[in-house]
This record gives C-alpha cells, sequence and structure tokens, in this order.
C-alpha cells in the first residue's frame, strides 16, 4: 500500500513510545524511509536499541532512554509533537499480573493524563487488542461490547480500551484515536515465532482435532493502518478495528516455522476442551510455583490455547471505509517474508 505525506508532515514532530518493539521498530523504520525528519523514540533498553536500528540511518531519530514513569523525559516527547504514538505493552500470555497491568493499563493511563495536564493538541495513538472483543465465531465491530475475563494479558487490554472509549467521549484538548489489531505477525516478532521454535524443538507443541482459520494482521499492513491515522482528522476520536484480507490456521503458520527452521512439524492431536483443562491444572500450579520462581511459566495456557485455536471474528469494514484500509499480506506472501527471519532466529 503506498503511503504520501507532503513536506510539511515529513517535518512535524512525532513521538514513539515502545520503539524497540516488534510494532514500534516496525512503525520507525517505516517513517525513516518515508523521509521524516523529527522523530522522537522512547526505550527502555540500550541493548536492544543498538541490536534492532544496527545499520540504519537514525539521524532522523532523537532517542529518549527513559521509562515513562520519568516524567520529564516524557514530557520532552510530547511538547510540540503533532502525533504522539503508544506502540508499548506487555505482549504475553502469562506474567506477574502487576507488572502487566503497570505496562497495559498503569502507563497508558499516565501518558494521556500528562497530554491533558500539559494542554497539547497532540493526536494519541494507543494500540490495544482485537481480543478485547472476545474469541467467537461470530463477527464483532467497533460497536460490539468487551468481554469479561480472568486471564490478566486480555484482561488488562480491556480495562484500556474500556478507559480510552470513556476518555474519547470527554472535552480533551487533543483527539485519541485507538486500534485493536488482530494477532501481528512477521518479520521481527520476538514473541510468537521464538516461543514456536522453541516448542517444536523440545517437542511440547501439538495441533488440535477441529480448529479454525484465525484472523491475523501483517506487521506491514498494521504500519500502514498507524500511518493512516496520522494527520487524520477522520481518524479522531475513533475506534478501528485491523486485522489482515484472509484468515488462517495457526496449524497452517507453525508448519511453515517447522518447515524454514528445518524441524519436524507436531505429531499429537488434542481436543480442544482436553487443552484448555490442562492449561487451567498448569496455570494454577504456575501460579504457586511463581511465588518461589517468579520466572516459571507454564507449558500451555488457557489464552494460549485460545489463540492457537479459536478465531476473533472481526470487520475492518470501517477501517476500509474511513481510513482507506487496504491490507495486502496474506499467508502465502507473508511466509515468504519471514522466511528468512525465522531461519536465523
Amino acid at each position: 500500500m503506498k503511503l504520501e505525506f507532503d513536506e510539511s508532515q515529513r517535518e512535524k514532530k512525532l513521538f514513539i513510545l515502545g520503539a524497540t518493539g516488534f510494532i514500534g521498530s516496525a512503525v520507525t523504520k517505516r517513517l525513516i524511509n518515508l523521509g521524516f525528519k523529527n522523530i522522537n523514540c522512547l526505550y527502555r533498553n540500550e541493548n536492544l536499541k543498538e541490536k534492532i536500528f544496527s545499520g540504519v540511518d537514525t539521524s532522523a531519530i532523537t532517542f529518549l532512554h527513559a521509562n515513562v514513569s520519568q516524567s520529564e523525559v516524557l514530557k520532552q516527547g510530547i511538547e510540540g509533537a503533532d502525533v504522539v504514538l503508544n506502540v508499548s505493552g506487555a505482549a504475553t500470555d502469562w506474567g506477574i499480573k502487576s507488572e502487566v497491568w503497570e505496562v497495559n493499563v498503569s502507563t497508558p493511563k499516565y501518558i494521556v493524563s500528562t497530554i491533558e495536564e500539559m494542554k497539547s493538541a497532540t493526536h494519541y495513538i494507543q494500540i490495544t487488542s482485537a481480543s478485547v472483543y472476545g474469541f467467537s465465531k461470530y463477527q464483532k465491530s467497533e460497536n460490539s461490547p468487551l468481554v469479561k475475563t480472568d486471564r490478566f494479558y486480555t484482561a488488562s487490554k480491556i480495562e484500556l480500551h474500556s478507559w480510552l472509549r470513556e476518555e474519547m467521549r470527554k472535552s480533551h484538548s487533543f483527539p485519541i484515536t485507538l486500534l485493536a489489531p488482530t494477532i501481528v505477525w512477521g518479520t521481527g516478532d520476538r514473541v510468537y515465532i521464538p516461543i514456536i521454535k522453541e516448542r517444536l524443538k523440545s517437542n511440547q507443541i501439538f495441533y488440535f482435532t477441529k480448529t479454525d482459520a484465525i484472523d491475523f494482521v501483517y506487521i506491514d499492513d498494521l504500519v500502514d493502518a498507524i500511518l493512516l491515522c496520522f494527520f487524520n482528522g477522520q481518524a479522531y476520536n475513533q475506534e478501528y478495528i485491523i486485522s489482515g484480507p484472509t484468515p488462517f490456521t495457526f496449524e497452517e503458520y507453525i508448519a511453515k516455522i517447522a518447515e524454514f527452521s528445518g524441524l519436524l512439524t507436531p505429531k499429537t492431536r488434542m481436543p480442544i476442551w482436553l487443552a484448555l483443562l490442562l492449561a487451567f491444572i498448569m496455570e494454577n500450579s504456575a501460579r504457586f510455583i511463581n511465588l518461589y520462581n517468579p520466572l516459571y511459566r507454564p507449558k500451555i495456557t488457557r489464552l494460549q490455547v485460545r489463540l492457537l485455536s479459536t478465531p476473533i471474528k472481526v470487520s475492518i469494514d470501517k477501517a476500509k471505509r474511513e481510513l482507506r484500509y487496504s491490507p495486502e499480506v496474506d499467508f502465502a506472501k507473508g511466509v515468504n517474508e519471514i522466511k528468512e527471519y525465522v531461519h536465523g532466529l
């Protein structure tokens, strides 16, 4: 999808939080390629920053090495910014609840309150997750109610999503845009692909006896959607679901990762109900073990089972209509793009 920005837009100040993450680094690199000249990036991990931006011309970037809680650095990034994009977050199916909540809920709320306190006219764009609408075979839209769950990663996204819906109804000095992508995949993924490879190597991954095609969105398409919101009054105080052109099964995806890694595909198949039961037992055991070993994680979680087996069936009609969003990367094109990346991990 060809995106064009004029010279005055490429001169505007942009502030990206989470620039070393999967989505944030892809957005930042695209902005560099498009000729943007005033990109401000907040990051926390110096080694990761050096690795991700190795060989990239970063002359247009002002790197801010800090936590969001360091208010003076946060204000430095917000001051004069035309767009503030928050793509930071804890993308995990397991972890310490308070830490996940801090990153996925408290931090975005703090950013919004700081923008309001500064009376900034910036456009705030927040990435959440389409999982907030629930796993279902029935199609969901931006008007769909948010689900309730005891899985704290999804619950954290629901809490933030619900709060931002309310904030968008208020009279702020700045507009908000809320983007809810389905499962994001592609080159640079440091969550799903490494876990799948690790499980394939240890023969700890299996297929389900019955699965549906899953709604994915390739990283390049998601970046398109994000950039279509920049300087776009149509997107102000709006919520958009973002997904790819066609769904596919995790079984197909896992098979390709195995092929590119020179590993065997899973031989075991399991009913979904049994996998959910095993995940429930393992989660309860893990919570006890975490008291003594906070880094321990269960071999399988209920969220993982849902992600692998059940669609988040969504409509992207609103994004197509209002943003002119047009996803282009289907399964065949996407797996060709990730082949070298998967092999190198």
